[in-house]
């Protein structure tokens, strides 16, 4: 693994979206909960019916979750 991963993540200051497809056979979303915990402040959100690439598989879904972000986030 990358040993210095955890000590970068928490060092994130900008406001992160992290976005996992709930039927990812790549990586369980237990690794995106994990990263979003490592991430001060940072949100998790699950995509439904979505796998490992959703701006293929759903990428409406994903728009709209990104976009929500964003509009929250908005200066």
């Amino acid at each position: 693994g990358d040993s210095g991963l955890a000590e970068r993540l928490a060092n994130v200051a900008t406001p992160t979206l992290v976005l996992w497809g709930d039927s990812d056979r790549i990586a369980d979303a237990d690794y995106g909960r994990a990263y979003a915990e490592a991430i001060p402040g940072a949100q998790f959100q699950l995509l439904p019916k979505t796998g490992h690439l959703p701006q293929i598989e759903t990428p409406g879904q994903l728009l709209e979750a990104i976009w929500a972000f964003a509009e929250g986030h908005a200066g």
